[in-house]
């Protein structure tokens, strides 16, 4: 599923991933969220409006050089998570920071499953989760600066402040919803 997001939509998205997310099975399983792209692409910009859309009362910002941070949420949103876990791993250059890193995160999960997590270069954490990263992610968005489908064309560049966004899910549900959100006036869809 690929669309065309404005940054002015990026609460909107927020929004309509929450809802996703909120309704799959999860269980005592906190839902993870795999952002991908390019720097300056957008993922931080998202994650700061998932945080803002699940009521937390902390500015969130990149954790580039802290790699984790943790943010309290407002539980009476209409969601069950009571943290956010927002992880920039594009510095984990080493296997031992990265199985640190992975460890601490899941330990972190499975003391309190009422935690969301949102990590950004998940491509990073790849080698650590091996085998189990097809189905650790319960959703990946990409996001590009340009239209896959026009790349030859020389206007393949979306505006300056659009995103192609592509979802992968292996829960339907969460797709359909996603969709069904797109279609409902979320971003156009090419």
């Amino acid at each position: 599923m690929g669309f065309v997001l404005a940054r002015t939509q990026l609460a909107a998205l927020a929004e309509a991933l929450l809802h996703a997310l909120n309704t799959l099975p999860q269980g005592p399983k906190a839902p993870k969220l795999a952002l991908q792209g390019t720097l300056g692409s957008g993922k931080t910009a998202l994650a700061q409006a998932l945080c803002h859309a699940l009521g937390s009362q902390q500015q969130a910002t990149s954790p580039t050089f802290a790699v984790l941070h943790q943010y309290t949420l407002t539980p009476s949103k209409g969601h069950p998570w009571h943290q956010l876990l927002h992880v920039d791993a594009y510095r984990l250059n080493t296997p031992e920071a990265r199985d640190a890193l992975l460890q601490e995160v899941l330990e972190a999960l499975e003391t309190e499953p009422a935690k969301l997590l949102v990590v950004e270069w998940p491509e990073q954490l790849a080698p650590s989760l091996g085998a189990a990263e097809a189905t650790f992610w319960d959703a990946t968005l990409t996001l590009k600066s340009q239209h896959p489908q026009h790349a030859n064309h020389p206007n393949h560049l979306l505006a300056e402040n659009e995103r192609w966004v592509t979802l992968s899910s292996p829960h339907p549900a969460l797709l359909q919803a996603l969709a069904q959100a797109v279609e409902e006036g979320l971003a156009h869809e090419h």
